[in-house]
């Protein structure tokens, strides 16, 4: 509970500070889109306890209670476990948002995130109970397999989910800033390059903590065609500002409403 309080604090954070320093104009500025993402959130929280009640760190400790993993196997523990595990953990989410953009009907199901046509801290919650399922599915598999430590997990989502928040977040760092962050973390201005329309753009910088993936395998854009400030963001056949926040037609749309 103090996990969630405490990143429920960092993204009301987030939304401040972008409300004070915007980095551009709202395409839908409503405080229903808003709304409607972090519903879309809390739902998603309330299924993966339901599911997995106390989160993947049970699944880790059942893991570690039973030598599972190669970690086990090969004697790694401690800070190197930490950090390697971290490191894989991040990589492996990063195949996992590229795949979901390759794959069709995972891609049926993540464009539900990219409908926000308004990007900011709220989007970093804004994903399908579909989605959300797979992942805890996939990166339970990856902690059984590797054997991850509990700390290591739980390091990971705190850290998972307080970048998404800050790189989603419509936020004006100075140039300079940005250039030295990026240089081992997404930024905002980054990550909203993979949120534009522009389909070349839009299947780049995949990244959600550490920036060096997308370098590393030829997936990374330094900057849009149009402005930060113009770039239009979101998909092209769905720019339909009461369709793209109505939590019914975006809960059903991977299944049968073609926002």
């Amino acid at each position: 509970m103090e996990l969630a309080l405490g990143l429920l604090v960092w993204l009301f954070l987030m939304l401040m500070l972008e409300k004070l320093w915007p980095r551009r104009a709202q395409t839908d500025p409503t405080v229903k889109r808003v709304g409607v993402n972090l519903l879309m959130g809390v739902i998603n929280w309330a299924l993966v306890r339901l599911l997995v009640p106390g989160g993947l760190v049970v699944v880790a400790f059942y893991a570690n209670g039973h030598l599972w993993g190669l970690w086990e196997q090969i004697g790694l523990n401690d800070a190197p476990e930490l950090f390697l595990s971290i490191v894989l953990l991040d990589l492996a989410i990063w195949a996992q948002h590229l795949v979901s953009h390759k794959w069709a009907w995972l891609w049926r199901i993540h464009r539900v995130h990219h409908l926000d046509i308004s990007v900011d801290a709220s989007t970093a919650v804004r994903f399908h109970p579909a989605e959300i399922i797979i992942s805890l599915g996939y990166k339970a598999i990856l902690i059984v397999s590797l054997g991850i430590s509990p700390l290591a997990i739980a390091s990971f989502e705190i850290m998972l989910a307080a970048s998404a928040m800050f790189n989603h977040a419509n936020l004006n760092l100075s140039i300079k800033l940005d250039k030295v962050l990026r240089k081992l973390i997404v930024t905002p201005d980054m990550h909203r390059i993979h949120h534009s329309t522009d389909r070349v753009e839009h299947d780049s910088n995949y990244g959600f903590f550490f920036s060096f993936w997308d370098r590393l395998f030829g997936a990374y854009t330094e900057a849009p065609k149009i402005a930060h400030t113009q770039m239009p963001l979101g998909l092209h056949e769905s720019r339909d500002a009461k369709q793209v926040r109505n939590l019914g037609v975006i809960l059903r749309a991977p299944f049968f409403v073609k926002v």
